[in-house]
């Protein structure tokens, strides 16, 4: 027994699609922890997160979805059903 129906040959269609890969901007992690250490406000964020003990404030920068990584901040953002995970910058805190 086939795993799939049976179509008629005139049915089948193949497509071949040429795909260009682009070479995107990249930065570095520590060029983006210097960036982000420049920001006050970001910085007491890090700050918060780096600090040995875990305080109230380190309890609402996590609610309000914001994480570190490798020493980069990021924040989970609620896009309908799907969370995405994005580095903080100034035009997405």
């Amino acid at each position: 027994m086939l795993s799939r129906s049976v179509t008629k040959e005139e049915e089948s269609v193949c497509e071949a699609n040429n795909i260009t890969i682009a070479d995107m901007p990249t930065r570095s992690c520590k060029d983006m922890r210097e960036a982000q250490l420049k920001d006050d406000n970001f910085k007491k964020i890090i700050d918060s997160f780096e600090f040995p003990l875990k305080t109230e404030e380190y309890a609402n920068w996590t609610e309000r979805g914001f994480l570190m990584n490798q020493g980069i901040l990021y924040r989970y953002v609620p896009d309908a059903d799907l969370f995405r995970r994005s580095s903080v910058s100034h035009s997405n805190c």
